[in-house]
């Protein structure tokens, strides 16, 4: 029976080891850029919401939403020059990067509520090189109406003070990739752990 018990143990172990493994494997890389009350550059609107980055081919794939904007209009936008502590400040933003020439079809385009749903692909931009830019949403007239910087897909982990395998256990679940198997993969480990723990 003992060594039954411990057989399981380390066949528990092992699938967790597993899960860890296919969650790293699974999660998806990207960026994400937030527009809030701070992303403000002007008071006749307030253009809240959040874009995603994603890698696609050689470029970029940019999707999600914006609220706020003028209603059922169309407007610029435009990935900046600058970067960091400067890429949303009016002295540091700079210019369309690479060039304003590329932008000239990257438009948002909204409905009757001032919303505008985004999905273009930005084949002009490295995705490497984008992170930590700013990426300034136009009005309609040109102007500058919100500014975001573009950082790294946020992931939420959870640790724990307690022993080191309900730690692990605890890491995964908050972490966990989104995909079937590996889900399945961890609730198995997960109830043969506590059943022969």
């Amino acid at each position: 029976r003992t060594a039954f018990r411990d057989n399981y143990k380390m066949a528990t172990r092992g699938l967790l080891l597993l899960t860890t493994v296919l969650a790293n494997l699974f999660t998806a890389e990207g960026y994400t850029v937030t527009y809030d009350a701070a992303s403000q550059l002007e008071t006749t609107q307030t253009v809240l919401g959040t874009l995603a980055l994603a890698k696609e081919g050689d470029g970029i794939k940019v999707t999600g939403t914006l609220t706020g904007l003028e209603a059922s209009s169309s407007g610029n936008w435009h990935v900046h020059t600058g970067t960091g502590d400067n890429a949303c400040t009016v002295s540091g933003m700079g210019s369309p990067y690479t060039s304003p020439a590329e932008y000239s079809s990257v438009k948002w385009t909204s409905d009757a509520s001032g919303k505008a749903t985004f999905d273009q692909t930005l084949s002009f931009l490295a995705y490497a090189d984008v992170k930590d830019h700013g990426i300034v949403i136009h009005l309609s007239s040109g102007t500058k109406s919100a500014c975001a910087k573009i950082i790294d897909a946020s992931s939420t982990t959870t640790t724990t003070t307690s022993s080191p395998s309900t730690s692990t256990a605890t890491s995964l679940s908050s972490s966990i990739a989104t995909q079937p198997f590996v889900t399945i993969t961890f609730l198995m480990a997960s109830l043969l752990f506590l059943f022969f723990h």
